[in-house]
């Protein structure tokens, strides 16, 4: 290769190449913590009914209003908290947003 082969493949114009952005860790922490909570509140939501049935000996089965209720206070608070964390997930995601540049 001659040296004018050489500096022209030198200098002919390359494409630039995008950096790729690394992946925020407390936001996929903050995704994390709400999908676990919504899914907690869902999981406790639907598993109250099945456990407030119970044997008690005497008739067949009996049903504990009480169990129900402390599943469902529990199935509301996840939901409470899965709902905050959703909030501050997109506050942080758009207190941290930029334009992309044109």
């Amino acid at each position: 290769m001659s040296d004018s082969q050489t500096t022209a493949a030198n200098a002919a114009p390359t494409k630039p190449v995008a950096p790729s952005t690394p992946r925020n860790p407390y936001a996929i922490a903050l995704w994390g913590l709400t999908a676990v909570m919504l899914l907690t509140a869902f999981i406790l939501q639907k598993l109250g009914p099945s456990k407030a049935m119970y044997d008690d000996g005497v008739s067949s089965l009996t049903f504990d209003d009480t169990t129900l209720l402390h599943y469902n206070i529990a199935a509301f608070v996840f939901l409470v908290l899965g709902v905050v964390f959703l909030l501050a997930t997109l506050l942080f995601q758009a207190s941290r947003w930029k334009p992309a540049a044109s």
